[in-house]
C-alpha cells in the first residue's frame, strides 16, 4: 500500500515528458512531475468517463487512507478551479 510519502516523492519526480520539454527549449503546458500527472489523470476520469468516479476508486485503492484524503482533498480543488463545486462528501464516498 502507498503513502504520503509515496506522494511526496511523486512530486520531486519530473516526468519523462517533462524532462524532454526542458532539454528542447520547448514551453509546454503538461505535468512537471508524477504527482501532477496522476492527479492531471484523476480530474480527467471525473470529467470525461462516465464510470469516472469507479476509476478513481480502483486508483485510491493503491493508498492508504492518509494519502486518499490528501488525493481526494486535491483533486476537490482542481475540479472546482475548472468550474465543478463539490464538497468533500461528494467524493469522500469514494476512499
Amino acid at each position: 500500500m502507498r503513502t504520503i510519502v509515496d506522494l511526496e516523492k511523486m512530486k520531486e519526480k519530473p516526468t519523462v515528458l517533462a524532462e524532454l520539454v526542458k532539454e528542447k527549449g520547448i514551453d509546454l503546458p503538461i505535468s512537471k512531475n508524477t504527482y501532477e500527472r496522476f492527479i492531471d489523470s484523476l480530474e480527467h476520469y471525473y470529467i470525461s468517463k462516465s464510470d469516472g468516479k469507479e476509476c478513481i476508486k480502483n486508483e485510491l485503492s493503491n493508498w492508504d487512507k492518509e494519502a486518499q484524503r490528501y488525493i481526494v482533498e486535491d483533486l476537490i480543488d482542481r475540479l472546482k478551479k475548472v468550474g465543478i463545486q463539490l464538497t468533500m462528501g461528494d467524493l469522500m464516498e469514494l476512499i
